[in-house]
């Protein structure tokens, strides 16, 4: 993921060196650990935009929040493997600390950022994606595309291609992330319910998506962990999604036992992110 905070008073002085990750998680440059937000930092952050990628579905998404508890719920929900945030971030929200095991690295990034990610999809503008309204303002717990959710997709774009030595061409365009469509559950009635981690060994061993797991691919396993922590409320939604799987299944045992795998596979990765 990517993150751009913007706050009332926003500070000055950037950095373009990539630092080493201390023990707390978070990055820190010339032996310097990257100061913290206090709780009064937080009351001065009016947005956060988040960008989300995966690269072995090309699924790239954005999102803006006006209040942390939100971010923080969406980061959970997200489980992403790294943090990439612009290296002139001198002040990190606390509460970054609780991802113990997701690395924060600090990147340059200079282009114009809708302007940039124009140019990379190959499109004019971002209107055509329905990211419109860049500058539209957020009640609290609201998501969207603000400046910054732009700022982060570019930042997290630009960084993934200098570290992966690739263009990137097979990234999906750029979506906004809704829940509207999903039953929104937190981390305390995820914890709980052991969807994807069991409460007594904190492992995925115990837990549902353990049990249900019967996928043969990795882009397959994310997709039905996915489904577990974002489940649909729309009853045709669900008969819709029913189906595919069904359709899939069927298509699949059709085959030659040897073409079965590469079949699905296939397919899975077209219909990954839906």
């Amino acid at each position: 993921i990517g993150l751009v905070f913007e706050s009332f008073g926003k500070h000055e002085g950037r950095s373009d060196q990539r630092g080493a990750q201390d023990s707390s998680g978070v990055v820190s440059s010339d032996g310097a650990t990257t100061r913290q937000h206090s709780d009064a930092d937080l009351a001065e952050i009016r947005s956060v935009g988040l960008a989300a990628c995966d690269l072995t579905t090309g699924l790239f998404q954005l999102a803006s929040f006006s209040d942390i508890a939100s971010l923080q719920e969406e980061i959970f929900r997200l489980s992403p493997a790294e943090c990439v945030i612009d290296a002139g971030e001198k002040n990190l929200p606390d509460f970054l600390r609780q991802f113990e095991k997701l690395p924060v690295f600090p990147h340059q990034f200079w282009d114009e950022p809708a302007v940039y990610l124009a140019a990379h999809f190959g499109v004019k503008d971002l209107r055509g994606f329905g990211i419109n309204d860049a500058s539209k303002k957020l009640t609290r717990g609201s998501a969207g595309a603000s400046d910054e959710a732009i700022q982060a997709a570019a930042l997290l774009l630009n960084y993934l291609k200098e570290t992966q030595k690739s263009d990137l061409v097979h990234l999906r365009p750029p979506r906004i992330i809704s829940r509207a469509e999903e039953l929104v559950l937190d981390e305390t009635a995820v914890r709980n319910l052991e969807l994807v981690a069991s409460m007594r060994e904190g492992g995925r061993e115990g837990s549902l998506l353990s049990v249900i797991d019967m996928t043969k691919t990795s882009m397959g396993g994310r997709t039905l962990r996915q489904w577990l922590l974002h489940p649909l409320h729309d009853r045709e939604k669900i008969a819709m999604r029913l189906d595919a799987v069904e359709e899939i299944i069927g298509i699949s045992s059709a085959l030659p036992v040897d073409e079965q795998g590469t079949s699905v596979s296939q397919m899975a990765t077209a219909a990954a992110g839906n």
